[in-house]
């Protein structure tokens, strides 16, 4: 499906951080299932480089890519590959094009200090990455939003299935909130594995409880998540309910 401007607008946008957290959050799922919107993702990252390269993004938008895209491992290849081929194109201003072999041999003819550079990063390159910035360091998956179900309810309830992509480093999972419980300041949640049960991460939000999981405390199984509510005295109470899921 072909991309309209608004798409593009976004991709921009959620490499330069303008976009809140539901905004993303939409966008990395569609991420993860459209083809067209993973290829834009890429092409933007190339463009935000170029622009970042030759000094034309404004202060605001430089600043947050250097301290966050460039930050990353993937982000300093890529700033590295591109200085590296910029420079090389500079001595040549109307250059002849290239196949991959001829521009990699190209590159290597540099200058000690930038040949060296740039066949580590041709090397980077031959190794799988992942498929959008914040991936190349810790990549956090979305999962689903997860039902409550009574403790002990006589009705068995299906767990969800979750299928964590490849390069995952934590899942983060949607808690809806039961109707009828108590008002709370905050939230902890425990994860139960059936062997042992471990606390997680847990974010409050509205109507909502987010928690992220480390994928190593998430082998093939079935699990179940339980919220214990925090009071404005700081006190804490169990919520009887369960979010089940199952990995696949």
């Amino acid at each position: 499906m072909a991309l309209n401007k608004q798409d593009q607008t976004s991709i921009r946008d959620y490499l330069l951080g303008h976009l809140n957290d539901a905004e993303q959050e939409t966008l990395e799922e569609r991420l993860m299932v459209e083809d067209d919107l993973f290829e834009e993702l890429e092409i933007s990252k190339g463009e935000l480089i170029e622009q970042y390269v030759s000094g034309e993004l404004p202060q605001t938008e430089k600043s947050w890519f250097e301290q966050h895209y460039l930050a990353s491992p993937e982000g300093q290849e890529s700033l590295t590959f591109a200085i590296a081929l910029g420079q090389h194109a500079s001595a040549k201003p109307k250059p002849q094009p290239r196949n991959w072999i001829e521009r990699v041999a190209a590159v290597i003819l540099q200058p000690p200090w930038v040949a060296a550079t740039a066949a580590a990063v041709v090397l980077a390159l031959m190794i799988p990455m992942s498929f959008f910035f914040r991936r190349s360091s810790e990549y956090i998956a979305t999962g689903p939003t997860l039902a409550p179900s009574m403790v002990n309810r006589g009705t068995p309830v299906l767990p969800a299935n979750v299928i964590i992509p490849s390069g995952a480093t934590k899942l983060k999972i949607n808690l809806s909130l039961p109707q009828g419980i108590p008002s709370f300041v905050g939230f902890h949640a425990d994860l139960d594995n059936r062997t042992e049960i471990q606390r997680v991460d847990a974010k409050f939000d509205a109507n909502s409880v987010s928690v992220v999981i480390p994928v190593t405390q998430l082998p093939r199984g079935e699990y179940s998540l339980r919220l214990i509510g925090i009071t404005q005295a700081g006190e804490e109470k169990p919520i009887p309910f369960n979010y089940l899921f199952n990995i696949d």
